[in-house]
């Protein structure tokens, strides 16, 4: 197992930017807006850095030419590679050897119109871990950019508990209860997924220079807070439920 690491600096800017700092007046910038000084951080750093560490989901970000460059220690655990193993590879290291042309296209084709796409959606897809085995995972894209370059936020859940349960199965009854288990666990998963996700974008918009492209991310952030304020809503409503059966 991949020890977890806690509070990392994220995102590395040198991995997202690719930028070198320019010296500019009294300080030094990056163009991409990401902030100055690494030494700095405020509440606002270590709540981002800790919703990215302790998400209950695989985190991975990926660049536009299919390579790694960050990877929360969820991730880690699921695949078996530590980060260092990770950053700088293409994504097609965590798929398995049989699909990896297929998920190349796929992912030449998702880059040229990108866009959110939620976990599952009926799709059933596999992972491949370090040593070789192969695991059932859903996984969530959310497209976002920092300057000129543009990223992808894949989220990774792995589904081999659930796969297991219907392959046995353990009766009407339990297969019920279990199915209503997961519904409310996912409803309150979602809704973190999709807060982890505004984290990411708010922090990047609230250091954009550019005030177009900062009223545009801040546009797309009141998009998602509805989302989420409907994800929050259905919760409620299944506990609700849940709490008069």
């Amino acid at each position: 197992m991949v020890p977890r690491r806690r509070y990392r600096n994220w995102p590395s800017r040198e991995r997202l930017s690719g930028v070198p700092r320019e010296k500019h007046g009294n300080g030094a910038h990056l163009s991409d807006g990401f902030s100055e000084e690494r030494s700095e951080s405020t509440t606002a750093d270590l709540d981002f850095r800790a919703v990215f560490d302790c998400a209950p989901d695989g985190i991975l970000v990926v660049d536009n030419a299919g390579r790694i460059v960050e990877v929360n220690p969820c991730a880690e655990e699921q695949f078996g590679y530590s980060s260092d193993e990770l950053v700088g590879q293409t994504v097609e290291i965590l798929i398995p050897s049989s699909q990896r042309s297929a998920h190349e296209e796929r992912r030449g084709q998702y880059h040229e119109g990108p866009n959110v796409r939620a976990m599952g959606v009926g799709l059933e897809l596999s992972g491949r871990r370090k040593d070789g085995h192969e695991l059932p995972v859903e996984i969530s894209l959310s497209p976002w950019s920092a300057g000129d370059r543009s990223f992808v936020i894949a989220m990774v859940r792995d589904v081999t508990e659930r796969w297991q349960l219907r392959a046995f199965g353990q009766g009407a009854l339990r297969a019920a209860e279990d199915e209503r288990q997961r519904i409310s666990r996912e409803l309150h998963d979602d809704t973190a997924q999709r807060l982890a996700t505004l984290l990411i974008r708010l922090r990047l918009a609230s250091q954009e220079e550019h005030a177009e492209r900062r009223a545009g991310m801040l546009d797309d952030l009141r998009e998602g807070l509805q989302d989420t304020a409907e994800g929050v809503r259905r919760i409620g409503a299944s506990d609700l439920l849940h709490s008069k059966t």
